[in-house]
């Protein structure tokens, strides 16, 4: 196959990518904005975590030209310049990052002024370089070792100076969902012949060869939104209910409940969706999309297993496992551990640490496998944790929605 593309937008081709453009930028001086969503989960050393990196300004753009970048953890945001040689911080934010957060650096006559969901936090001085914006650099050795730890949507580039009421207005339209399956995904089928399976409604046009063409028109796919009205189950012995019930799927760390925003374990989501006659038309696919997960998830739809998903996307095919009628929908959602050892940084201490956090005596019910005693529900060796340290995002995020598409032979 040499290309695919849908309503005359080539998808996908065979290609050879293009050269990235060094100065691709040139024109972007000194005013401009850049925003993102950025879900950090370490702590951010000077240099590390970056979410979109600098290049020498003087080797791209000419003398006096610097290339800004930013790096995010749970302890803060720093902004970067660099114009010859390493990068240096121009301006830091220190506070605590939690969860998903909105980021948007503004220069205004080369001077950058950070905002984190929608709230000006911190602003510098005027640069003594013409600044550019550090995106879509050529990659460099210390790009290795700098990465960011977490999640962040793709940097937008914005080629004005962002007021604080247009900062605020991006932070309200909410985090963007992840939209990573593509609308057409071919495969080989156990005959040996060439498959697609639609998600989208169009015009689909597949160049084989450079004579050989077919076009497809699509009508009968569709999306059923499932984010409302799910509830969740907690395991005995994690101090969270038994049951909550959520009538808008939202991380856990957000819930009133001070045992549901410290729960650390496996909860289960469970939800009924019903399917008509209708909806099974001929080569019909279903597709379970879990939008966002934190951290690792079990799709289980009418008693059986739809598998494991351990990252984006979270997407399920559950086209043998459901019927017309009800279906009943769990999702099994496994998160981190430091959210309920910060909870428990609240209660009572139970065990003494020396100065370099290890623990300095074993408990006696663990010397003596028996039962936790105390109100602390989790227990460990090192105390690396406190209770004003920010908590992780937790539990299903979502959107959820059943795609409903179409398997075709090509």
């Amino acid at each position: 196959m040499q290309q695919v593309s849908k309503d005359g937008i080539i998808l996908f081709d065979n290609q050879i990518f293009n050269k990235p453009v060094a100065a691709k930028f040139a024109d972007v001086q000194n005013n401009f904005s850049i925003s993102l969503w950025a879900k950090p989960d370490t702590f951010a050393h000077g240099g590390r975590s970056m979410l979109f990196h600098t290049s020498e300004g003087e080797s791209v753009y000419g003398s006096g030209h610097a290339v800004c970048g930013l790096g995010a953890g749970q302890n803060g945001v720093f902004v970067y310049e660099n114009s010859r040689g390493r990068s240096r911080n121009v301006l830091t934010f220190d506070g605590p990052i939690q969860g998903w957060t909105h980021l948007a650096l503004v220069y205004q006559q080369g001077a950058p002024v950070l905002f984190a969901n929608g709230k000006k936090v911190t602003e510098g001085k005027t640069s003594a370089n013409i600044v550019h914006p550090g995106l879509e650099t050529l990659v460099s050795n210390d790009q290795f070792n700098s990465y960011f730890e977490g999640n962040f949507s793709k940097p937008e580039l914005h080629r004005q100076v962002l007021t604080a009421e247009e900062v605020i207005d991006l932070y309200q339209k909410g985090l963007p969902p992840l939209n990573l399956l593509s609308p057409v995904k071919l495969n080989i089928n156990k005959g040996r012949k060439l498959t697609a399976c639609f998600l989208q409604n169009g015009i689909y046009e597949f160049l084989k060869t450079s004579r050989e063409k077919q076009k497809i028109q699509i009508q009968n796919c569709a999306e059923k939104i499932q984010d409302s009205m799910w509830k969740v189950r907690f395991p005995k012995g994690s101090a969270a209910p038994e049951q909550i019930e959520l009538p808008k799927l939202v991380s856990l760390i957000k819930h009133d409940n001070f045992d549901v925003r410290h729960f650390s374990g496996t909860c289960n989501y469970q939800k009924k969706i019903t399917l008509a006659a209708a909806d099974f038309t001929k080569g019909r696919k279903f597709l379970l999309d879990l939008g966002r997960v934190e951290v690792i998830a079990k799709v289980i739809v009418n008693g059986k297993s739809a598998g494991f998903f351990w990252k984006e996307p979270f997407v399920a095919d559950v086209t043998k496992l459901v019927r017309q009628g009800e279906n009943d929908i769990q999702v099994e959602v496994t998160n981190l551990w430091p959210n309920r050892l910060i909870g428990d940084e609240h209660l009572p201490v139970e065990n003494e640490y020396s100065k370099d956090r290890f623990i300095l005596k074993l408990p006696e019910w663990y010397v003596n496998n028996q039962p936790k005693t105390g109100k602390r529900i989790s227990f460990a060796v090192w105390h690396n944790l406190e209770k004003t340290d920010p908590l992780l995002e937790s539990g299903l995020l979502g959107p959820v929605k059943l795609i409903l598409g179409e398997e075709r032979t090509l």
